[in-house]
């Protein structure tokens, strides 16, 4: 890949911009997209300028230029979901935020000051344990019970996770549950860009800009809402990859550079950030695969990148079976994609690498209930699912399956496409064909005829 400097040339052109122009964050700056691109109510697409400036981690005076990938919020009143009732207690979900309670955010006076509710330093005076967590790793596939309702939980991680018969909704406050460190991109004093990047905030400066989340020694999170509304199942026999930022059907979210969400409700995002190189060769050191964004606004915002490292289900595979690790077994799940599809954690049927396309998918056996348990594989359904990785692009660079098709999703002058299996279909070595075909039945019986499919056959789980 191109160096940084080079990069951002590229990108200044590709969006119609070279000496003497105007800045290029110009003109999608600020602007605001009130109608949908996707569903039975769509009134507008996603342009080339638009889509290239997000897969291109172009950044303006209010963060990622990734607007036009977010959607109208519907609130889902079929499920119960009410805001603005009074009450007195800030601790019970319908207030302000519906289904999250008012504590699960910073409150302010009339003058713009903190003065009161979640902050970074009313969780750290809370002393929670190191090994406290999230309960929605708790049985993650299920709806019902396994979040924190709403409330306050480990670490000040407030979550909902709701379904009807067609989309899953997860709500939350986008504050991990763990602890954070005061961060700074690259160290306390230095500012917030790459070296060359069209920096659109050059006064910042990290460890002495204010915010709401400012420290002497760095940024901290400020409680952020993130609604998602995804399919409750992906549909997998789609004739070509989706790009990995857009909402799909009805669904919608909030946060433009999203393409999916943790179980514990953070925002992942894709796999780069400032400038058309991933987050690695920015130079980004991220705890857990993640970090929060320059103060703009005063609200640094908690995202991932690169896999949460630190959540249960990777932690479950790290450690040894004596101590009730589950290592050497398939990954549990950790979060979806905006496509309504899981995705796992690194490893495959018995601690095997998965065998991945273009997007970062595969079709293969997934653990019941989406944990990371010792049941029999081979009882197991075949699903299409995405994995975590430790290379680009961390989750998924399309939504897949890819087809062959991926650099059709990128935006010009860049890619994050994986190896791929050198078919247009991957299937994990083992995987029973009949379940295979069975589950594609559901949509589309031939699908799978149309497309080159490896040699999965070749040996049993």
């Amino acid at each position: 890949m191109a160096s940084s400097h080079t990069s951002t040339l590229v990108i200044a052109c590709l969006l119609g911009f070279g000496l003497g122009a105007p800045a290029p964050w110009e003109p999608l700056h600020g602007r605001s997209y009130p109608t949908r691109y996707t569903g039975a109510a769509a009134e507008r697409l996603i342009t080339q300028q638009e889509k290239d400036a997000c897969h291109n981690g172009v950044r303006g005076p209010s963060g990622r230029l990734c607007n036009a990938y977010t959607q109208p919020v519907e609130e889902p009143t079929h499920l119960g979901f009410v805001k603005g009732l009074q009450t007195d207690d800030p601790n019970l979900p319908g207030g302000a935020y519906g289904w999250l309670a008012e504590a699960c955010f910073t409150w302010f006076d009339s003058t713009g000051n903190k003065s009161g509710g979640l902050t970074w330093e009313s969780v750290n005076n809370h002393k929670y344990s190191p090994l406290a967590a999230s309960t929605a790793w708790d049985n993650s596939s299920s709806v019902t019970g396994h979040d924190t309702n709403g409330t306050v939980g480990a670490w000040g991680n407030c979550v909902v996770h709701k379904q009807d018969s067609e989309y899953r909704y997860i709500y939350s406050n986008n504050v991990p549950d763990y602890y954070f460190n005061p961060y700074c991109p690259f160290s306390i004093g230095q500012g917030y860009c790459i070296a060359g990047e069209p920096c659109p905030f050059p006064t910042l400066e990290c460890g002495t800009s204010t915010s709401y989340g400012y420290t002497a020694y760095g940024d901290v999170w400020v409680p952020q809402i993130n609604w998602l509304k995804i399919p409750l199942e992906g549909n997998p026999t789609r004739q070509s990859p989706g790009d990995m930022y857009s909402s799909v059907k009805e669904g919608y979210h909030n946060i433009g550079p999203a393409v999916g969400v943790a179980l514990n409700g953070v925002v992942i995002q894709g796999p780069n950030d400032a400038g058309a190189v991933n987050v690695d060769e920015a130079g980004f050191q991220l705890m857990c695969g993640g970090h929060v964004t320059p103060p703009v606004d005063a609200y640094p915002q908690y995202h991932y990148h690169k896999p949460a490292d630190c959540t249960p289900p990777f932690k479950k595979q790290a450690i040894p079976v004596s101590h009730g690790g589950t290592p050497h077994t398939h990954g549990g799940l950790y979060g979806y994609a905006n496509d309504g599809f899981g995705i796992y954690t690194y490893t495959d049927i018995n601690g095997a690498a998965p065998v991945l396309d273009e997007c970062g998918g595969q079709f293969g056996p997934v653990p019941p209930s989406g944990l990371n348990v010792s049941t029999n594989p081979e009882d197991w359904e075949v699903a299409y699912h995405y994995h975590a990785s430790t290379a680009t692009p961390y989750h998924l660079a399309c939504q897949g399956p890819a087809l062959g098709q991926c650099e059709n999703t990128q935006g010009s002058g860049t890619s994050f496409c994986g190896k791929g299996c050198g078919a247009e279909v991957c299937v994990q070595p083992g995987t029973n064909r009949t379940k295979l075909e069975a589950y594609l039945a559901k949509w589309n019986s031939t699908w799978l005829q149309s497309y080159t499919v490896n040699d999965f056959e070749m040996s049993s789980l």
